[in-house]
């Protein structure tokens, strides 16, 4: 991670998540570099304090760093290049860590898709009804999917409004 360190009397560190270790920063130098970097293992959480360098003052902020980001692009370049295997892997884990909605609407349907194609239709239906409980509205344009997935995602829909 990099940012640019807040400037005139202020300053910024990097620590673990027990707040014991520096990883990166405070510059504690007249001369505020313009970037501060941190290279963050995938998981876990880190811990950032900005504080004024003239006073004991102090803002804490906890960095969740999941990276559900690399799994998810990886599992949608995969689905677009028609690897089901692999995608499967990626989104499941993908969805198995917080992502933004808009990105698991995508997952959800992108691997409902990939289950269809696995004959796995009960894992398909969840990821449809997951997906149709995010954003209820969502419709599946005849020209962009397959009659059995069509079918899959209106029994989905269907379950979900009994």
């Amino acid at each position: 991670m990099t940012c640019s360190p807040p400037t005139g009397n202020l300053d910024v560190a990097f620590y673990d998540s027990q707040r014991k270790r520096i990883l990166a920063g405070p510059t504690n130098s007249s001369k505020i570099p313009k970037k501060l970097s941190v290279k963050l293992s995938s998981g876990g959480s880190y811990y950032i304090r900005v504080y004024t360098t003239s006073s004991a003052a102090a803002l804490d902020y906890t960095l969740s760093n999941t990276f559900a980001t690399e799994p998810y692009l990886q599992g949608i370049k995969n689905y677009e290049e028609g690897k089901w295997k692999k995608c499967r892997a990626n989104l499941e884990a993908a969805l198995s860590l917080p992502i933004a909605k808009t990105d698991e609407q995508k997952a959800r349907l992108s691997l409902g898709v990939v289950y269809v194609a696995y004959e796995m239709r009960g894992e398909a239906r969840e990821q449809f009804k997951k997906l149709l409980e995010i954003k209820p509205d969502y419709t599946m344009r005849p020209e962009e999917f397959s009659t059995t997935v069509r079918e899959v995602f209106d029994e989905a829909r269907r379950e979900l409004q009994r």
